[in-house]
């Protein structure tokens, strides 16, 4: 791991408010060596992706929110560092809970089986998501790319390293609803973000074959196809298994062509998260150098903050943590997705009134 480089960023004017009716609110929380997201929908209701250690940030951002409501609770899979603090969230009796999603990966831990059992005892719906799952909140459209159903289906027989059972969505806001999905046009796509859990080479292979990257041919105008289709491409991306060499690479990061990657780590990781390999390859897929080195011999290579890469365990160059990282999708498109920081270190509580819009967060 090559420790991120300490700096301090620049803020835009205003201080931090509830987002509007009409905006969409990602809250990727610093939370360590573990995964923590939060979703405001528009509207007001919000979902949770994963929660570590029990620290309670995820509760803490949903009170300060006003949430009274959860469209669902998703754990990515049963790993500790991403279901640790979901009891929690359901024990709170400030919201509802509409649906808790897994993977179907079972896991014999106490943690996991006590959250199961939870669930049970308060008749929340369970859904096992597989890839291609829809679902619309309130002009948000959340597709699940992962786990396939080819490797759902061998869970229990060949084996499935259980980073691969992740469940990995695709959140795209403004979405055209279903009534509007028909006829021969293709409706104009908004904003998109991608929470990718742990998955790993096996669960990406088949996320590439099952929505793959569709060129325009000449031959097909005639038909009213239009002008291609890259499903995996993303304006914002949390990148997959906190940087981890085995859960992206350099097609990956080419197809997502994000203009913001989060990543969420330490800075003392006991795994060396992320793994240097893995932050030379996002920095090569979005700053290409290969060229001007077999040119020149060297190359020079933007800080990861001008690429559009920022870690959960920012610090500023006194030391203090840049903390979490919140993303504000407007629903006009000509309004710029908002970056935010709220200078919580791993074992504090998060104040989202300390936040401070980034400027020029993304590439």
């Amino acid at each position: 791991m090559t420790e991120p480089d300490r700096f301090d960023p620049e803020f835009e004017p205003g201080a931090w408010s509830v987002p509007g009716e009409e905006d969409l609110a990602v809250f990727f929380l610093n939370v360590g060596d573990g995964d923590e997201t939060v979703i405001r929908f528009p509207g007001g209701n919000c979902a949770v992706v994963d929660a570590a250690k029990g620290d309670g940030k995820s509760v803490a951002v949903l009170l300060q929110l006003g949430c009274s409501r959860l469209e669902f609770v998703c754990a990515s899979h049963p790993h500790l560092d991403h279901v640790g603090g979901l009891q929690d969230i359901l024990d709170s009796q400030d919201w509802t809970v509409s649906q808790f999603w897994e993977s179907g990966f079972r896991h014999t831990s106490t943690t996991v089986l006590r959250l199961i059992e939870s669930v049970s005892a308060r008749n929340i719906p369970v859904v096992r998501q597989t890839s291609g799952n829809e679902m619309f909140v309130s002009d948000v459209k959340v597709t699940v790319l992962a786990p396939s159903v080819g490797l759902r289906n061998r869970y229990d027989s060949y084996g499935v390293d259980m980073n691969n059972a992740s469940i990995v969505l695709d959140l795209e806001y403004p979405a055209a609803a279903p009534a509007e999905q028909t006829g021969a046009g293709r409706p104009t796509g908004g904003r998109k973000l991608l929470i990718c859990g742990d998955a790993q080479t096996d669960s990406w292979a088949r996320v590439i074959e099952e929505f793959p990257r569709l060129e325009p041919r000449s031959e097909l105008k005639g038909l009213g196809a239009g002008g291609g289709r890259q499903p995996l491409r993303c304006h914002v991306v949390r990148v997959a298994h906190h940087g981890s060499k085995h859960g992206v690479n350099l097609q990956l990061v080419e197809l997502f062509d994000a203009r913001l990657s989060v990543i969420s780590c330490a800075r003392d990781s006991r795994h060396a998260f992320p793994h240097n390999v893995t932050q030379e390859l996002i920095r090569e897929a979005l700053e290409p150098t290969a060229r001007q080195l077999a040119v020149h011999g060297t190359a020079t290579r933007s800080p990861d903050r001008e690429l559009g890469i920022v870690y959960t365990c920012d610090e500023t160059t006194d030391g203090t943590p840049q903390g979490s990282v919140g993303v504000l999708v407007p629903r006009k498109r000509n309004r710029a997705i908002q970056v935010w920081r709220f200078f919580d270190g791993v074992s504090d509580s998060i104040d989202l009134t300390r936040g401070k819009r980034i400027r020029n967060a993304l590439r």
